[in-house]
């Protein structure tokens, strides 16, 4: 089964929109969810960090996390904004246009940017070094894809102007 163009489109248009509604909506739990986090990580008892066992995370680390997860929801709901203006210009037809690129360039910055702040999370949070490495293989592959429609724009431009 194949969905046509335009309907695929829109399915994207949808599945970004609820994504940032998402992201929005997740700013107001994150003081909820970096506690859960803490919670269950020394659910068991106790970790080993460094060679010393620990039980808990300082109040200045506590503060990190939630800054931190405040900065991430911030880069995604950035995502989703760029992802949206991209996905309105190939609604237009105007594909291969600078602005296309730039939002692919954003994008591409904001997952290597993501891979940053969950990598200092994997810190605390062992599991979030994956996440950190999805997040900029993501980054990487949409670089390329950057770079293609970098590409492909040039050769539009150019042949637009011959004759």
């Amino acid at each position: 089964m194949k969905i046509d163009k335009r309907s695929s489109v829109y399915i994207s248009a949808g599945l970004t929109a609820i994504s940032m509604l998402m992201l929005i909506a997740a700013m107001f739990y994150i003081p909820l969810l970096c506690d859960t986090m803490v919670a269950r990580h020394f659910e068991g008892g106790e970790a080993i960090r460094g060679g010393q066992i620990i039980d808990s995370i300082s109040p200045a680390a506590e503060m990190l996390l939630k800054a931190m997860l405040y900065v991430l929801d911030v880069l995604g709901i950035a995502c989703c904004a760029c992802l949206s203006g991209l996905i309105v210009k190939i609604m237009r037809a105007e594909v291969f246009t600078d602005m296309s690129v730039f939002f692919l360039r954003v994008i591409s910055w904001l997952c290597i940017f993501a891979s940053l702040g969950f990598s200092f999370i994997g810190l605390y949070f062992t599991v979030s070094f994956f996440v950190a490495f999805a997040a900029a293989f993501f980054g990487i592959v949409i670089r390329v894809v950057k770079n293609v429609m970098e590409e492909a724009t040039s050769i539009k431009n150019e042949n637009d102007f011959t004759v």
